[in-house]
């Protein structure tokens, strides 16, 4: 028998050299990561807008801390949600943690959630769909 063709297991062919199978998460992990990533760097790179409007809604005195208040909610809960959506997509690029896929799937259908929640939307919800299927479900670790 010819050495070079043959392992432990027996002679190799085309199929035993085949690429492992593809990601089924991996296209609307990598739009949702880069979804997540460009809303926070629209927040960090424009301190102009939401987060230099804090202080001077407090200085006017009146409803400016109401203001303030909301201003700090909407913030916090856009940071919060895009975190989530950058950890979640890692974890379905990886396979792992099949809950933390699912809350950044979910949270990327929330319009309040994210700053390009319209193209969000379609890619949470192939996600969803993804994450439902059962050979899916098969591959977490």
């Amino acid at each position: 028998m010819d050495d070079e063709h043959e392992s432990a297991s027996g002679p190799t062919t085309p199929d035993d050299l085949r690429m492992p199978p593809r990601n089924p998460l991996q296209t609307p992990a990598i739009w949702l990561l880069g979804l997540a990533v460009g809303s926070l760097g629209m927040f960090v790179a424009s301190p102009p807008g939401l987060i230099a409007r804090i202080p001077a809604s407090v200085e006017s005195g009146g409803l400016g801390i109401f203001d303030s208040v909301v201003d700090i909610c909407v913030l916090t809960q856009l940071v919060c949600g895009n975190l989530a959506i950058i950890v979640g997509a890692v974890c379905m690029l990886r396979l792992r943690s099949r809950a933390m896929c699912w809350i950044a799937a979910i949270v990327s259908v929330l319009p309040m959630c994210s700053a390009f929640f319209v193209v969000g939307i379609p890619f949470g919800i192939w996600a969803i769909v993804v994450l439902c299927r059962d050979d899916t479900r098969a591959r977490f670790r």
